[in-house]
């Protein structure tokens, strides 16, 4: 098992508007809406099934490197 599988401890990232409501409308390459009524994409939240790690980043990857490094932490690992 690694740590990126660690039961209990799925990662689920969603993409928010600039007022926080969830964004799953279809966007350009650029990030561009292309739906009416889409403000765009402000940012993503990442939350462990754990529900005692969340943060936001405007890159989706970076919720990945530090969702891992929870992980590590509760493994008792190097943070």
């Amino acid at each position: 098992m690694t740590l990126k599988t660690l039961p209990g401890h799925e990662l689920t990232v969603l993409p928010r508007h600039p007022d926080g409501t969830p964004c799953a409308h279809e966007l350009t390459e650029h990030g561009k809406a292309l739906e009416a009524g889409c403000t765009g994409r402000e940012d993503y939240v990442g939350v462990c099934a754990c529900a005692q790690w969340w943060e936001t980043d405007e890159v989706h990857g970076l919720l990945d490197a530090r969702h891992a490094r929870h992980l590590r932490e509760l493994a008792g690992g190097e943070s």
